[in-house]
């Protein structure tokens, strides 16, 4: 197993986050594929991988995963009364909020296996910044002008603002 299919999830799993059977989730994938015409695309090496082409199975990124839920989303809202009854279902269950938090918190897992370059001070977790921009999903000019924000907001109350070093 190549290192870069340890970070994604099998279908199961997947489905299993998205609350959904493992029928529903190929039957998505396979509307994906059929319509090139539409916004809802999967990308292979970008939303996931193919497990055994030949049969169709697939495993997927946490991008590949949040595009499915995002659908999923879209075809709840797009029923008034089906939108009705998700809002109150995510006010009494809050799924979607918990399907991020663990796929958030399965990044941070992943990226953080390996623990050289991973201190602990004073309770604190420290990590290098090639991980952080990864669990993140974002680039060095966003970590920079978010430390840059964080630095310069003055206004912060109950905390000190972040200092060089």
């Amino acid at each position: 197993m190549t290192k870069k299919m340890i970070y994604l999830l099998t279908d199961r799993e997947t489905a299993n986050i998205l609350g959904i059977r493992l029928e529903k989730l190929y039957n998505i994938c396979e509307f994906f594929d059929e319509h090139d015409d539409d916004e809802w695309k999967l990308n292979e090496g970008e939303h996931f991988e193919w497990l055994q082409r030949n049969i169709g199975t697939r495993r997927f990124y946490e991008s590949g995963a949040m595009a499915i839920a995002k659908y999923l989303q879209e075809q709840v809202q797009s029923n008034p009364i089906s939108n009705f009854l998700d809002i109150v279902w995510e006010q009494l269950t809050h799924r979607r909020k918990h399907a991020r938090k663990l796929l958030v918190r399965r990044r941070v897992v992943m990226e953080t296996q390996d623990l050289s370059g991973v201190i602990v001070r004073n309770g604190l977790v420290f990590i290098e910044r090639p991980r952080v921009i990864r669990i993140l999903d974002t680039n060095g000019k966003g970590l920079n002008y978010a430390a840059k924000r964080e630095s310069a907001n003055q206004r912060l109350k109950g905390r000190e603002p972040l200092k060089e070093g």
